[in-house]
């Protein structure tokens, strides 16, 4: 059963991580961006979107940090 859809990506959506609090998620995709994520009760609400944070597909994204965040690519 499907609780909630987020739209955003233009493509494959590799991974997803909440931070510690459980109040953002990350998502990294296939068309080379992040998207940040305020997460509520009912919703999702981006907050941010970073476009071409690799020259190819990010397959892996964590919270490193309470501001950080780390990603890996096909781009090496």
């Amino acid at each position: 059963m499907c609780a909630y859809t987020m739209h955003g990506h233009k493509s494959t959506v590799w991974q997803l991580d909440f931070n510690a609090e459980a109040t953002h998620l990350v998502s990294c995709s296939e068309d080379r961006s992040l998207i940040v994520w305020k997460v509520t009760e009912n919703s999702y609400e981006r907050v941010t979107t970073l476009e071409e944070a690799h020259l190819r597909a990010i397959y892996s994204v964590s919270w490193a940090g309470k501001d950080t965040i780390a990603t890996a690519g096909a781009d090496n």
